[in-house]
């Protein structure tokens, strides 16, 4: 069955349905042209991160603390969104004091120049910070912790270092 990417006629009067486990969509119909019986297979799956949302014991503290380092823009809504590429940052009131005893890492991925501007970014800031490190002749990262303590790491990694896409 070929995938919907690669269909070469589009349906009239098409039907679709789900799959038993949720996974397939199937479109039947008529392919222009008159080919009865088409059936093409589209994928239905996860398209990435949407959102971050850092519980945090002073939301606007920790809000100005991304927007400053990061340069993130600035977006309308509930929780003080900030938008990072495709990926929204929230922000959230929470009475525990910050981040667990042992924290997950948050890696935000940065362009070349982006990588300089946000290393100064983070050292205006006054932030801890280890590195940068080469971790390969083509990968480069550093470290550092946000005011309630989760790990943060900035890395540009020239494509295909780790994976293909």
């Amino acid at each position: 069955m070929a995938p919907l990417s690669q269909a070469r006629h589009a349906l009239v009067g098409q039907r679709s349905r789900m799959s038993p486990d949720g996974g397939d969509v199937y479109l039947r119909g008529v392919a222009k042209g008159g080919c009865r019986g088409f059936r093409l297979r589209a994928r239905m799956g996860v398209l990435g991160i949407n959102h971050l949302a850092f519980r945090t014991p002073d939301p606007d503290l920790l809000r100005r603390f991304y927007l400053e380092l990061t340069g993130a823009e600035e977006v309308e809504g509930e929780h003080g969104p900030l938008r990072l590429g495709q990926t929204l940052l929230a922000f959230f009131p929470s009475k525990s004091p910050g981040a667990a005893a042992d924290p997950d890492e948050i890696a935000f991925d940065v362009d070349g120049p982006g990588f300089a501007d946000v290393l100064e970014r983070a050292r205006r800031l006054g932030c801890q910070i280890r590195g940068p490190l080469e971790h390969t002749p083509s990968s480069r990262g550093f470290y550092l912790s946000d005011p309630d303590g989760r790990r943060l790491e900035f890395t540009h990694d020239d494509r295909g270092v780790y994976w293909r896409e």
